[in-house]
């Protein structure tokens, strides 16, 4: 499920959408897809072993994930923002995979006006793919640390 639906989904909207057909960017489309199916994944697991009750985890789960929504460079760009809450886009899981949506799709492109450049996304495509991989590691160290602490209350 983790992987099938982000390829499924991606393979009918990408095309359709109209972004670039080269096969590479396509298939780099889709790994960013699927590492954030994998991050999203992670996330609900923290989530779900924070609380006792799981339906307590999922009325909270979607505010814990707002504010990386909201911050995620989507909405409001990164130079817009006051300084006091502008850490929440470096730990936004959004935030790197939009940037490398935007990287991957209009880098090199022959606008005259570059994405890239206008919302200031200086990272990179592959590195926002190693902050990816790095917040799906550091979910899931949480949620095996929390499973541990709680596994007397759970059993």
């Amino acid at each position: 499920m983790v992987i099938g639906i982000p390829i499924i989904f991606g393979s009918i909207c990408y095309y359709m959408v109209g972004l670039n057909p080269n096969f590479g960017r396509f298939c780099f489309f889709h790994l960013v897809s699927i590492l954030m199916s994998f991050v999203g994944n992670a996330q609900g697991m923290f989530c779900g072993s924070l609380f006792d009750d799981p339906n307590t985890a999922v009325n909270i789960a979607p505010l814990m994930i707002m504010p990386f929504m909201l911050f995620g460079g989507f909405y409001k760009n990164s130079d817009d923002m006051p300084s006091w809450n502008k850490w929440i886009m470096w730990i936004s899981n959004y935030r790197y995979a939009f940037e490398s949506y935007i990287a991957n799709n209009f880098k090199g492109s022959p606008f005259t006006i570059d994405p890239v450049e206008q919302l200031h996304f200086d990272i990179g495509k592959w590195m926002c793919l190693v902050y990816l991989l790095i917040l799906f590691a550091v979910y899931q160290v949480l949620a095996l640390i929390l499973l541990f602490v709680n596994k007397k209350k759970i059993q």
